[in-house]
């Protein structure tokens, strides 16, 4: 080999992307457990991502198309130190895996004191946080890894976006963490989830012991859930567990649940506490279901109660609105039909009728 071809060699290698380089930020290759270090800062991460990162300052984090997978174990994908504020905008499709075997991942950790605030940059923007393949996996919230005695989840704001949480045995889908003794510490509660738009779709995980979908993991009190003109459909993890509530075991009822808008659908009708759900007048609302819509299709509801400020709702998965509205007689209408609906202290199916079209001409005879 000549010195012309050896330098050529040495120059080449000197520039070549380190062998542990897994996650891009703003551009640039870094290895996993890179730290976020810069208040206020705007990062960019995207394509396929491996490992995890510190975030050390409250700033704006952009998922861009981004496929990330965690296998390392006891460690969370997007760990956010306590106490901050980070804003995670969202453009086209994001996947964040967890998937060690042996479990303790958080995909993205959100503890008490801590705020994520997640909307979407493009129309069709989405996020699937999967942390399934071990024990004591938690989606969005509360986890293993946290110092303190317990892993209560903090405040989670969802403006936008389509946003699947789905975690493993003990532990809520968007909420708390939870182990499997009522003997050890990390009972986490749900903390708060506020939905002001998009889709949000949580799965508490575990068949004996589980989550809620939206609320607390296993032996957690549910927190406070918000919906104020988004589409939520939560499904808990075990029989024992609430949809939105307390896990398995928990022992606390006293959970904040807020009507003024949107669809909130619950799997199994399982909220525990639901009892005391409230608009913003505070009175007690029911669920009343719309049913054999198009899924994804939006509604523009007029002739709603006045405190449901959002009435341009999405229908769930299944083609079903669920409105949740005091109790009284109600007549309501979108582009298309005419709705009609009686509340009487119970969930309610509104019949409808096609309005006639503008223009349209009755003839009485």
């Amino acid at each position: 080999m000549d010195n012309i071809t050896r330098a050529f060699i040495l120059a080449a290698t000197s520039f070549a992307i380190p062998a542990y380089a897994n996650i891009t930020v703003n551009g640039t290759s870094y290895s996993s457990g890179v730290s976020l270090n810069t208040a206020n800062g705007k990062f960019t991460i995207n394509g396929t991502a491996a490992g995890y990162i510190n975030v050390k300052q409250s700033c704006t984090i952009v998922l861009d198309n981004v496929t990330w997978t965690d296998s390392t174990t006891r460690t969370d994908a997007i760990q956010i130190t306590d106490g901050l504020t980070v804003n995670l905008h969202l453009k086209g499709t994001n996947k964040i895996t967890c998937s060690a075997s042996d479990g303790r991942q958080t995909g993205i950790r959100v503890t008490s004191g801590t705020t994520l605030n997640i909307t979407n940059l493009t129309e069709d923007a989405s996020l699937a946080v999967i942390a399934t393949a071990g024990y004591r996996d938690c989606a969005i919230g509360g986890s293993y890894n946290d110092d303190s005695n317990s892993s209560a989840c903090g405040t989670v704001n969802i403006y936008g976006g389509t946003i699947t949480a789905r975690s493993g045995v003990y532990c809520a889908g968007i909420g708390g963490f939870g182990t499997g003794s009522s003997s050890k510490a990390k009972k986490g509660t749900g903390g708060t989830v506020r939905v002001y738009g998009g889709v949000l779709n949580a799965y508490g995980g575990g068949t004996t012991g589980g989550g809620a979908g939206i609320g607390g993991g296993y032996y957690g009190s549910g927190g406070a859930f918000y919906n104020y003109g988004g589409t939520v459909y939560a499904t808990r993890g075990s029989s024992a567990a609430a949809d939105i509530g307390i896990g398995a075991s928990g022992t606390s009822t006293s959970a904040t649940f807020y009507m003024a808008g949107g669809s909130t659908g619950l799997a199994n009708g399982s909220v525990t506490g639901m009892a005391n759900a409230v608009n913003p007048a505070g009175e007690r609302v029911y669920r009343v279901l719309i049913e054999n819509c198009t899924a994804g299709k939006r509604h523009v509801f007029e002739g709603l109660p006045d405190y449901y400020k959002q009435s341009n709702i999405v229908p769930d998965a299944n083609g079903i609105i669920h409105l949740w509205l005091p109790n009284g007689d109600y007549k309501f209408k979108d582009d298309t039909y005419l709705y009609k609906a009686t509340v009487n202290g119970g969930k309610t199916t509104a019949t409808r009728e096609i309005k006639p079209r503008k223009g349209f001409i009755m003839m009485v005879y």
